[in-house]
């Protein structure tokens, strides 16, 4: 028993050393000819370590040393590092596919590679492979049969086709071949060529590590001139878009034929209707019948006309402004000015704050009593302590009848004064407010009949 007690103590006293994978290998897709390592990163490394490639079944690397001379794996190198056994695959090639694993006694990490290989594209129009240096001529709807192809690609690739700046095309007929580990793609579709159709572009996509590739087609589109008639000044333009160049013009005045040249001077047939014909070594192309008039030949178009209206409404418009700004001026600055303290501080000068009455009982300005209210002393208080002012003798009226009125006023305003206030149909008005001190006198009274036109006041009875 003595010699167990010894080996339990001994098995405790001394820890025992384990190797793990820290950092293991891992599966992922990449592009030939790049460079790929598969990590294997060990601690405490006591046992060997190994890279063996499974589907091979054969061991690369027993620790740090190569164990195999094969010349598939002439490309595979081992770290250096200590407790780095990471491997990398320089310049990788389609035949480095496979799963690789990396052991330590019955641990192991495995990751599967996979290499993707880039796609060979080329297009042919009518079977005639196509050069993105020279491009291809070819004539406004003629039919055509493009096939665009994938060589040397991995896996199988989708392949679209576009004409111009159109939309995508899915083919009609797509075929697949194999050739080892690579595919060959061809995609057809049948074609009938537009004036827009300037290049044919074939586009290859579905791989994971590798972007969508694609290649472009110049095409020359040659096609019958297309034409519009340009009117300026006393001249008819025949403007065309034309590949190859127009050869010869011809011109239709109402139908029938007039000239064969670019321009048309047609000052000696208007109004008409005009028409161009262009012809060149694809076909002939004819304009839209324009119809030219007085009011166009010289270049003014309706919609010059629709400005010079605008302009003519709103000159109008200004002038009529301008004209009822006058008349309201007018009849402000005619409008009659009351002689008041307010009216005083305006300082509008002598005789601008008083008014007359004419002989149809409208007030107009009149020469006054130029003295200020200020400068007068009250002669009496109301009951309720308002001052009373003695009227003007000064006022230059010239009606007789309203004289006679004033002359009336002057022998009752005491009365009225006293009272404070005026006799309205039957009912007492206050003459002078108790919340405002008049210092006008008898102009307070005045102005009141003034403001209302004396008409009112005579129809009212207050007078």
């Amino acid at each position: 028993m003595e010699w167990l007690q010894i080996l339990v103590i001994s098995l405790f006293s001394f820890p025992i050393a384990v190797t793990v994978i820290i950092e293991g290998p891992k599966s992922a897709v990449y592009p030939e000819g790049t460079n790929i390592t598969l990590q294997c990163i060990v601690s405490d490394v006591r046992n060997i370590i190994v890279w063996e490639d499974i589907q091979e079944n054969i061991v690369i690397f027993i620790d740090k040393g190569r164990n195999t001379q094969r010349t598939k794996y002439e490309n595979f190198f081992i770290s250096d590092a200590d407790e780095n056994f990471s491997l990398t695959i320089v310049n990788a090639q389609l035949s480095d596919d496979g799963l690789y694993s990396c052991q330590e006694g019955d641990e192991s990490k495995n990751a599967n590679v996979t290499i993707e290989a880039w796609p060979e594209l080329s297009v042919f129009v009518n079977d005639t492979l196509l050069v993105p240096e020279n491009g291809i001529t070819l004539t406004e709807d003629e039919e055509v049969v493009v096939m665009c192809k994938a060589d040397r690609a991995k896996p199988a690739v989708h392949l679209t086709l576009k004409f111009g700046e159109n939309e995508w095309i899915e083919a009609e007929n797509i075929a697949n071949s194999k050739d080892g580990l690579r595919f060959t793609t061809e995609a057809t579709v049948t074609h009938y060529v537009s004036r827009d159709d300037t290049t044919v572009t074939c586009k290859a996509t579905g791989l994971i590590s590798i972007p969508p590739s694609s290649v472009k087609i110049s095409i020359n589109i040659l096609h019958k001139p297309v034409c519009h008639v340009e009117v300026k000044q006393n001249i008819a333009e025949c403007q065309c878009v034309s590949n190859p160049p127009v050869s010869t013009y011809k011109w239709y005045v109402d139908g029938k034929l007039q000239e064969t040249e670019l321009v048309l001077p047609f000052h000696d047939y208007i109004p008409a209707n005009l028409m161009c014909l262009a012809t060149n070594a694809v076909g002939t192309g004819a304009s839209a019948s324009r119809y030219v008039s007085l009011t166009n030949a010289d270049g003014a178009s309706s919609t010059f006309f629709v400005i010079i209206v605008i302009a003519a409404v709103i000159a109008c418009g200004i002038i009529v402004c301008s004209v009822i700004f006058f008349c309201l001026y007018k009849r402000w600055k005619e409008k009659p000015k009351f002689y008041d303290a307010e009216c005083d501080k305006l300082e509008l000068g002598g005789g601008q704050c008083s008014v007359k009455p004419d002989d149809d009982g409208k007030d107009k300005d009149f020469q006054g009593d130029n003295s200020k209210p200020g400068e007068k002393e009250p002669s009496e208080y109301s009951e309720d302590g308002q001052p009373y002012f003695e009227a003007s003798s000064e006022l230059n009226i010239q009606d007789e009848k309203k004289k006679n009125t004033l002359e009336h006023h002057r022998e009752n305003v005491n009365d009225v004064k006293k009272s404070n206030s005026v006799d309205r149909n039957g009912e007492k008005e206050p003459l002078l407010s108790k919340d405002k001190e008049s210092n006008d006198g008898e102009y307070f009274y005045l102005n009141q009949m003034f403001e209302k036109g004396w008409g009112t006041f005579f129809n009212e009875g207050q007078i």
